[in-house]
């Protein structure tokens, strides 16, 4: 049995996937190494072409008919996404075989690897014929649904859209939240409780309030398009969906101004030189940390992440007490050369992920990875290995996802000079929805951008789990998360006494602080140290 995989992104190495038992061709015009156009006669070829947006948010679907026109197979799949009516027409245009089969695989957190079923439009005798070809390479559990072209085509119109529904949505409520004061993830929590709801696409990102999946940027306008003024529902959430991302743009774009200007300056006083020039990293593996106010834990959190093969640090000191640059000296001159630090007082729209920015574009040529890491967490390669060993195994990809292993008071009202990892030696027990979330290490000469939990990667990369499943950017969540590899220990609570500290020394990169009684949720038997206090927080003031 021959069988064609035409086009290699997403969809095609998804197909090659489970059907690579079965040996399958690639031809792919993009990709060298499968820029061969085969000239066999196949039993089966899958078109996973892209179907991109023409100027007027249409879906382009002339890359389907070439490839059509130019694979010689007896039925032909089309995979790649496209308006009611196409399959029906390039059948009619060109005498072929062909059924239409929505894919199903998607590159975020959402979406699974195998969504265990399949749909397959068209010919009933084609699609039974398609579908004796899955069972080759599926087990029994494997579902068919079996329909006409025109229907299998709206499906994934009807399913994207919903989701992007879903996610403006979710947003539009996300907003109003903090209107009233309202934690979201709390009023999320309630609102998924009822299983009518369904809990994909409900998470929202402060550095992202809109949907922005490849899939979704296109579909959504293609229907508004050939739905010819029938989806009003739909142009209003393309509508809404733009002018969020249109705001976003604007405020990233000052942002980054006034990053440019601090790291021109910067740079000019140390009489540095921006090199042009692409360099083999000085560095394999860095960590970038801000930090106020939090030297006392900078000796044991230094050390662990050296022990874990961390060459570089660089620390941006966010207007401490004390300076960091202080502090480090005394550590001894070994610690001290293998951290660089940046005075990152003053105003910042947003400290954290301004901080995160500035490292990228000033030390990412110097660094194969980078971590973006917070104080009161330590990075744990469980594999035996050292930490750029490790990432060796991720080049393939932008960056790697290491979820969150949560730590609680355990049971300690007062703080100590013990080390953290001797007085938590044990993770929490309680799940909240932090246990879906982690840190990120990335590779600078492929990102775009990074983030406080994640980042943008450049076009045709992504960041992946542990499992090298899709992070999608800066979605963070992840409903299958693991920590067979590797984890982000996050000592989040630590004591009561330290708890109240960690209020009171603010967050540096939202606009509304922690909530004191959320150290009783993760240490709901230390009751017995609540008191009638509300302590006050320190804010970024904004110059946007």
């Amino acid at each position: 049995m021959k069988i064609l995989i035409a086009g290699y992104g997403n969809i095609g190495k998804h197909i090659y996937e489970e059907f690579k038992a079965l040996k399958p061709d690639i031809y792919d015009p993009n990709i060298l190494e499968h820029s061969t156009k085969q000239t066999n006669k196949y039993d089966f070829a899958f078109i996973c072409v892209p179907t991109d947006s023409l100027p007027d948010g249409s879906c382009d679907i002339s890359i389907v008919r070439q490839a059509v026109k130019e694979t010689d197979a007896e039925i032909i799949v089309i995979k790649s996404t496209v308006p009611p009516g196409t399959t029906n027409e390039i059948i009619t245009s060109t005498g072929k075989k062909i059924v239409f089969s929505p894919e199903q695989y998607g590159t975020t957190q959402h979406c699974k690897s195998d969504p265990g079923f399949v749909i397959l439009g068209g010919d009933k005798e084609l699609t039974a014929r398609i579908a004796g070809l899955y069972s080759s390479v599926k087990n029994g559990y494997y579902k068919f649904y079996f329909t006409d072209a025109a229907t299998a085509e709206l499906s994934k119109y009807m399913l994207n859209s919903f989701l992007a529904l879903k996610v403006t949505f979710c947003n539009e409520f996300a907003t109003l939240a903090e209107k009233f004061c309202v934690n979201y993830p709390e009023l999320r929590e309630l609102f998924v409780a009822d299983e009518r709801v369904g809990a994909s696409h409900t998470f929202v990102y402060p550095d992202k309030p809109f949907y922005d999946s490849h899939c979704f940027n296109k579909d959504v306008p293609a229907l508004v398009q050939f739905s010819d003024g029938n989806m009003p529902l739909m142009t209003c959430v393309n509508e809404i969906n733009l002018s969020r991302k249109k705001d976003h743009d604007l405020e990233i774009t000052n942002q980054s101004k006034g990053i440019a200007e601090t790291v021109k300056k910067s740079i000019e006083e140390r009489h540095e030189i921006i090199p042009t020039a692409l360099k083999i990293p000085k560095y394999d593996c860095s960590i970038c940390l801000i930090i106020k106010d939090e030297s006392e834990y900078l000796e044991e959190w230094l050390n662990w992440h050296i022990g874990q093969g961390v060459q570089h640090f660089y620390i941006y000191d966010h207007a401490s007490k004390q300076p960091v640059e202080q502090f480090v000296k005394t550590l001894g001159e070994e610690i001290a050369n293998k951290v660089t630090i940046v005075d990152w007082s003053g105003s910042h729209a947003n400290a954290q992920p301004d901080a995160y920015m500035d490292c990228l574009a000033r030390f990412g040529e110097e660094n194969k990875w980078i971590g973006f890491i917070d104080a009161d967490e330590h990075v744990r390669v469980k594999t035996g290995q050292a930490l750029p060993e490790f990432l060796q195994g991720y080049e393939d990809y932008a960056g790697i996802f290491a979820v969150w292993v949560m730590y609680d008071a355990y049971g300690q009202k007062d703080k100590s000079n013990t080390p953290l990892r001797q007085r938590f030696p044990k993770p929490t027990l309680v799940r909240t929805w932090a246990d879906k979330m982690g840190k990120v290490f990335v590779q600078p000469s492929l990102m775009k951008s990074v983030y406080i939990h994640n980042g943008h990667p450049k076009e045709g990369y992504r960041v992946v789990g542990e499992y090298k499943d899709f992070v999608q950017e800066a979605e963070c969540w992840k409903y299958n998360e693991t920590t067979d590899l590797i984890c982000v220990d996050h000592y989040y609570t630590k004591s009561y006494e330290e708890w109240v500290e960690k209020l009171r020394r603010g967050r540096c990169h939202v606009k509304h602080g922690r909530k004191y009684n959320e150290f009783f949720e993760y240490n709901p038997d230390m009751g017995y140290c609540r008191e009638n206090i509300d302590p006050p927080q320190e804010y970024e003031v904004s110059t946007k």
